[in-house]
Parts: C-alpha cells; sequence; structure tokens
C-alpha cells in the first residue's frame, strides 16, 4: 500500500482533506495575517509591556514575518488590547516561520514572561480575491 501523503490544498474556500500533489500550490498567493491580541493583567508594568512587545516584534520579524506593526485598540470590545500584526505571502510560508519562530529558544523565555503580563489571543486570516 502506498504512504499516505500529509498535503493538502484549499478546496471550496475551506482547507481540504483531500490529498493532492504539492505543485497545485505553486502561483497561488494568499496573503496570510497573524494578529495576536494581548489583555494587559491589572498591575503589569507598562514599560515591561512595551519591553516585550518590541522584543516580540523583532523575533518575528527575524524569522521572516513581514509588516510587524502593533495596535492600540481604543474602541469598541477589543478596547485596552495591545495587538501585534504581521503578515507573510502565502501559508507555505507561514508554516515555515511559524515553525522557526515556536523552535526559536528565545521565544519560549518570551512567552513566559508575557503570560504574567496580560492574557492573549492569535488570530490567523488569509487575503480572498472577490
Amino acid at each position: 500500500m502506498p504512504a499516505r501523503t500529509r498535503e493538502f490544498i484549499l478546496t471550496s474556500g475551506w482547507m481540504g482533506t483531500r490529498p493532492n500533489p504539492p505543485n497545485q500550490m505553486k502561483g497561488t498567493e494568499m496573503t496570510i495575517v497573524s494578529m495576536t491580541v494581548g489583555q494587559p493583567l491589572p498591575g503589569a508594568d507598562p514599560a515591561e509591556i512595551q519591553k516585550v512587545i518590541r522584543e516580540a516584534c523583532d523575533l518575528v520579524s527575524k524569522h521572516g514575518a513581514e509588516n510587524v506593526t502593533v495596535l492600540s485598540m481604543v474602541t469598541g470590545a477589543p478596547s485596552n488590547t495591545i495587538s501585534v500584526m504581521s503578515t507573510v505571502k502565502d501559508w507555505i510560508h507561514f508554516g515555515q516561520v511559524r515553525q522557526a519562530i515556536e523552535d526559536d529558544p528565545n521565544f519560549q523565555a518570551l512567552t513566559l514572561r508575557v503570560s504574567k503580563l496580560a492574557t492573549g489571543q492569535t488570530y490567523i486570516a488569509q487575503t480572498v480575491e472577490v
């Protein structure tokens, strides 16, 4: 019996479950946007929060994330949150960048520091052609 492949392509607007040849992804570019939204914990030192945000931006940039941007949300449900947003050009690069970040011991240490300063959620989106 031939070995099963774990490579998938975008089908019907969602990630498919059908194995497909990897060359079907070539030429398919959709910008992937990652946004981590953090809510500072009561009593967290603003100077330390700013320091870890700067370190996080430097770290993700080092591993290939592009357009790294920090946002301070001032209205609506996410008010009083700080977001770090970045992009990569496609899902293949997203996986490569994300794996490099996760494997970095500096990221692991930074994650521990951040957990004492803020709660957070990470959201991933992709651009679509309309």
